[in-house]
């Protein structure tokens, strides 16, 4: 899965939403007050682990890849949708159209950067980034013609997709627009770019959040109460750790973020407290999930409620971003696999949020302004401004595997890197609708 940070959208909007208060003195310059907070904040506590239990199956032997895509993005890629057409920018040359029906929506480019995908009119297509015309993948007759319980009354449509990292393959999955809400149905459905037809791949109530391993041979399906694995063909589907549902108090689930570790043999979930509201006092838990049947608790943690915050592992699984209620203010703190639990930063008056890892030793936050982030260093307890122009905090960032950023500020589109100058890539998106090669 790429690494976008839902940082902005839901944690800052709803954290703004649940009191952000207080101000900083004008007499002290902005980086040298949250240094000084910084460093008189941080501090150390430590959590057992506890003893590791068994998961309940195993999986077997790993199965074929779909067929991998050819050629290599010269740079970087950022596809996007600018008044219902899908347009690339490529680092160095610039920005150029590639369809014209002023209908298209949620795009997603693939990893060689050759191909994009994208909705149109319930439909999935897909366009070469050498131009031509954009070619249909899945019509209005696959997406009506798929098994669903009959008592759902509605029009099908296309829910979330993306590319098979290394390939022009995609999965996707369906909802039904009813008179009250939508409804997810169908299970999971595979399609091929460059050579298949549509087709199911996992039953009704089986899909989830996907998440891919580095070697590209297993997918984590994230669910609110399990976690299952399959091969990237769709074969070998198990549910391999089962946990608490983790309530919102709202219709929307609550879905464990999944990162694998380097060598794909297994992954780590860092599970809040099921019930925030109902026993404040409970501690979540860091797990790592093993490929060949066992999991262990790496570590506690206290963290708020997912409706203000939901808790970041850093890209290489050794820890965890989490914020911590603390009477009427908040705390940022990092807990490790070792059980060393840092406390980085503290608001008296809830007044601090997350922006999520940047990489596994920085990451993004603010205080005191949620529209003007700061980027922290651990090793080096430091921060400085997050960029020379301030994103704008009702859309996501996207953390780059080099270490830069792409983000929106008003209707501009721009990349940076952290605490330097800014390069543009479009000036009037009104909405966040980008996907990126890197």
């Amino acid at each position: 899965m790429k690494r976008i940070i839902l940082s902005i959208i839901f944690l800052l909007a709803l954290s703004l939403a649940c009191g952000v208060g207080g101000d900083i003195s004008a007499d002290i310059p902005e980086v040298d007050q949250v240094a000084t907070i910084v460093a008189a904040t941080m501090s150390v506590q430590v959590d057992n682990s506890e003893q590791a239990e068994p998961l309940p199956t195993a999986l077997t032997e790993l199965g074929q890849l779909p067929t991998e895509s050819t050629g290599k993005a010269t740079g970087l890629r950022v596809a996007y949708i600018r008044d219902g057409n899908i347009w690339l920018w490529e680092e160095g040359i610039g920005s150029r159209q590639l369809t014209n029906t002023g209908s298209a929506s949620n795009v997603k480019i693939s990893d060689d950067g050759s191909l994009i995908a994208f909705s149109q009119q319930r439909e999935l297509w897909g366009v070469s980034a050498d131009g031509g015309a954009p070619i249909q993948l899945v019509n209005q007759a696959y997406l009506a013609s798929t098994l669903h319980n009959i008592d759902l009354v509605g029009m099908p449509n296309l829910d979330s997709y993306e590319f098979i990292p290394g390939t022009h393959a995609l999965f996707f999955d369906l909802f039904m627009e009813t008179d009250s809400y939508p409804i997810p149905y169908g299970g999971l459905h595979y399609v091929d770019a460059d050579a298949s037809a549509p087709r199911q791949i996992l039953q009704d109530g089986q899909s989830g959040v996907r998440y891919y391993s580095p070697n590209q041979e297993w997918v984590a399906l994230s669910q609110p109460n399990h976690i299952a694995l399959m091969r990237v063909d769709g074969s070998n589907y198990q549910v391999v750790f089962d946990f608490e549902a983790v309530l919102t108090y709202s219709e929307w689930s609550f879905h464990p973020e999944v990162v694998w570790n380097s060598t794909s043999d297994g992954f780590y979930l860092a599970l809040p407290a099921p019930d925030f509201l109902g026993n404040p006092n409970e501690s979540g838990r860091f797990l790592y999930i093993g490929l060949a049947g066992q999991f262990a608790q790496l570590a506690l943690f206290h963290s708020g409620p997912v409706w203000n915050t939901i808790p970041q592992i850093s890209p290489d699984g050794t820890k965890v971003l989490y914020m911590k209620e603390v009477g009427d203010g908040r705390e940022i703190h990092i807990v490790e696999a070792s059980t060393l639990d840092t406390l980085f930063i503290s608001s008296p008056n809830a007044d601090v949020g997350l922006l999520g890892w940047a990489d596994n030793d920085h990451f993004g936050f603010w205080y005191g302004d949620m529209n003007k982030p700061w980027y922290a260093s651990l090793s080096g307890r430091s921060q400085q401004d997050l960029t020379d122009i301030y994103p704008t905090s009702t859309h996501p960032i996207y953390w780059l595997k080099d270490g830069r950023l792409i983000f929106k500020s008003n209707q501009e589109l721009r990349v940076s890197k952290p605490g330097g100058s800014s390069t543009l890539i479009e000036a009037s998106l009104p909405f966040s609708d980008f996907d990126v090669a890197e």
